[in-house]
């Protein structure tokens, strides 16, 4: 009966095989981030910069350094909102929402985080680019707009052969 003994090659491709299998693990254990998220009910429309939302659950989600993500009830991001951190000099003992009733709707301008000395002032909105087509041609007026049969059809000048 043979024995099997590995040889140098084998090893070579076990120790690959490990090297390749810890390599993709890592990249996979390093993009697991937690977020910070704050479910709240509101009972009445409010603002926020200029659009109004309906009562009704939503999720406020700090997503990075001065960008709060805002989800529905239903799990759809509907906004991404701009804000400053400021300094309050003690710690918040419950997360809130705080808003401003003066107008007719109230405006939210604040998010108190639990356990945190700052709180997230709300700028504004961030939007994205929409995805408009581009025109066709663009003409500027008082300009010459050279047609394609000019640039690519008739005669060429002396100097060009094919």
């Amino acid at each position: 009966m043979k024995t099997f003994i590995p040889g140098m090659k084998f090893l070579r491709h076990i120790a690959l095989f490990v090297a390749t299998l810890a390599a993709t693990m890592f990249p996979a254990a390093a993009q697991a981030r937690t977020y910070e998220v704050l479910t709240v009910d509101v009972p009445f429309k409010f603002n926020i910069a200029s659009r109004t939302f309906q009562p009704g659950q939503y999720q406020f989600i700090v997503a990075g350094p001065g960008v709060l993500a805002l989800r529905d009830g239903k799990g759809h991001a509907i906004a991404s909102l701009i804000t400053r951190e400021v300094e309050t000099g003690t710690t918040s003992t419950t997360s809130k929402l705080v808003f401003d009733h003066h107008k007719k709707n109230a405006q939210l301008i604040r998010l108190c985080l639990e356990n945190r000395s700052q709180v997230l002032e709300i700028m504004g909105e961030q939007y994205a680019m929409r995805s408009e087509a581009f025109p066709a041609t663009i003409v500027m007026p008082g300009t010459f707009m050279p047609s394609v049969e000019t640039l690519f059809e008739g005669r060429l000048s002396k100097g060009l052969k094919y």
